[in-house]
């Protein structure tokens, strides 16, 4: 027979496993965040969970993408890691990869923090792309800034949107448009917040 502590003991440990098996099941609770690595602090040369574009064009291997976009290993919110996407004439796209959890109806919060240096041309999207991946669901549009020259320090951007029927499979895309100057992402959010 088990002693008391020792049965306290495993079930605390379970319990963040069953949770999660819960959220990949669908059954979300408000407040759960549903992008997988969103705050970048996962991975190696390049953030875990993420894939990248330039133009058209998959990056395929680390290097090609490390050309583009830098992960940054300190220097994010609370000097965590973040991503970094460098000055390109080209549109540069982070994607979240598929994401088959279900999006049930009703209100989802999206948000992430943002930081730029001299971000004065071009402009930025962060989004909610439903499956078949041409309708962009909720989304958050960032035009450079005209003061400080187009430099900010971290800042919050968010938006609120309506689910209106059950959605199984969609994707998070972070879209850079022929910026020229830099731009870092971190903490990136999709959260239920109301039925």
């Amino acid at each position: 027979m088990m002693n008391q502590p020792m049965c306290h003991s495993i079930l605390l440990r379970a319990l963040p496993i069953f949770a999660g098996l819960l959220c990949l099941s669908g059954f979300c609770r408000a407040g759960d965040n549903l992008v997988k690595n969103g705050d970048f602090s996962n991975g190696d040369l390049l953030p875990d969970d993420w894939i990248f574009f330039a133009g058209e064009t998959k990056l395929w291997d680390a290097q090609q993408a490390l050309e583009k976009v830098a992960y940054e290993q300190q220097g994010g919110v609370d000097d965590s890691k973040c991503l970094r996407v460098k000055p390109s004439e080209e549109k540069i796209v982070a994607d979240q990869i598929e994401l088959n959890e279900i999006l049930e109806p009703g209100t989802y919060k999206l948000s992430a923090q943002i930081k730029s240096e001299g971000f004065n041309e071009g402009s930025l999207r962060l989004a909610v792309v439903n499956r078949p991946f041409t309708e962009w669901n909720g989304y958050i549009d960032i035009k450079p800034g005209a003061e400080n020259d187009g430099s900010t320090g971290w800042t919050e951007i968010q938006t609120t949107f309506t689910q209106a029927e059950e959605q199984k499979g969609f994707r998070i895309d972070f879209l850079v448009n022929s910026a020229n100057g830099t731009i870092w992402i971190d903490d990136i959010a999709l959260e239920k917040v109301g039925d």
